[in-house]
This record gives C-alpha cells, structure tokens and sequence, in this order.
C-alpha cells in the first residue's frame, strides 16, 4: 500500500519536509516557487513546440529537433525510467 501511495502522489512530496529542514523555511519556500515556475514554463514551451511543428509527443519532437538520434534518446530515456520505476517499486514492495 505505501508503495502503491509513493508512487501516485510522487516521492517529490515525501522529500519536502526534509528538504525545508535543511535549507530552512524561507530559502525552500523561495526555491519550491522559483522551481515550480520554471516547471511551468518549459511545459508551456514544449507544448508551443509541439503544437507548431505538429508532433504531439516528446519523442516525436525530440526527434523533430535533433533528428533521428534525438528521438532514439529520448525513447532510451523513457524506457530506463519506466525500467527504473518498475525495479523501485519490487524493492519497496520487499521493505514493506
């Protein structure tokens, strides 16, 4: 269950106390607000990408951009992270 929980709501949200602690309340409040729009902002600009050039995935952009190299990347990328996921997830299920 605590695994099924950490992945929907993101680890993200489980390392914010922690990361407060240590930089203190101001400077991570300034720092989750600063992120938090930069975040926005590059999904506001891929999205602007992808609707003018007519490629719809992040892939299909990638290789939009850079070629076939770039699409081949970034489907790798998206591969060892949905690998990487998938392997968290046994290990957290054998610690509960």
């Amino acid at each position: 269950m605590l695994c099924w929980c950490l992945h929907i709501v993101g680890t993200g949200i489980v390392a914010i106390p922690f990361v407060l602690l240590q930089c203190g309340l101001c400077t991570g409040i300034s720092l989750l607000v600063v992120l938090a729009y930069a975040s926005s902002e590059v999904s506001i600009m891929l999205m602007e990408c992808g609707l003018k050039t007519g490629r719809l995935t992040l892939e299909g952009l990638s290789g939009h951009c850079f070629g076939s190299r770039g699409m081949v990347l970034s489907c790798y990328d998206r591969l060892m992270l949905l690998h990487v996921t998938t392997h968290r997830d046994d290990a957290m299920i054998m610690l509960v």
